[in-house]
């Protein structure tokens, strides 16, 4: 993975955007578009192999079984302004919430409307 991401890297420090106008100027738009997709891309291939598990649809050859007692938790990723990702993790709630769900008035609040007047008429 390191060599095709450095491999990427060094395409994408070949890009050249020729057209300097400030409007309608779609070759930034996409090299703005390629940079964005591409990190993307590199956040989410740290974040494949950040567990050493398979779970699911993420099989990894690699590492076949699943393993709870360390791996139920959820993989937070982050990519900085030097393009380095940064993976940690944080704790899955397995309770549920509770039923008592607070309810709300059926009446109108009156914040949108004018007494007598219908709110969708100016």
């Amino acid at each position: 993975m390191a060599a095709g991401n450095t491999e990427v890297a060094r395409s994408l420090a070949d890009l050249v955007v020729t057209d300097r106008s400030m409007i309608w100027n779609t070759d930034l738009v996409e090299a703005l578009e390629l940079d964005n997709l591409i990190g993307q891309a590199e956040v989410v291939l740290h974040s494949v192999l950040y567990p050493t598990e398979s779970r699911g649809a993420h099989a990894r050859e690699d590492y076949p079984a699943r393993d709870d007692a360390n791996w139920v938790k959820h993989t937070l990723a982050r990519r900085d302004d030097a393009g380095g990702v940064r993976l940690g993790d944080r704790p899955i709630h397995l309770s549920p919430l509770p039923n008592e769900v607070p309810a709300f008035s059926a009446e109108p609040s009156g914040l949108l409307t004018r007494p007598g007047r219908s709110p969708w008429v100016a």
